[in-house]
């Protein structure tokens, strides 16, 4: 098997993947993979808030765990 990738428009993906599902199963697989890279981790109060914890070089942050047996 060959592997290609390809950047779809979103207005053609649908058809193009309508196309691709028209061959046999045996002959082709599709991997997606979605691109969450636009979606950030923290908001930017959160990444305020975080770098002005760093810059204070007193300040320490403590956190405690606990396993639990299930």
């Amino acid at each position: 098997m060959k592997t290609l990738k390809i950047n779809l428009d979103e207005s053609i993906y649908d058809k193009f993947i309508s196309f691709v599902k028209s061959f046999p199963e045996e002959k082709i697989n599709i991997y997606e993979e979605i691109d969450d890279s636009h979606i950030e981790y923290m908001s930017d109060d959160e990444k305020k808030e975080v770098l002005e914890m760093l810059r204070d070089k007193d300040s320490k942050e403590m956190t405690k765990s606990k396993s639990v047996k299930i």
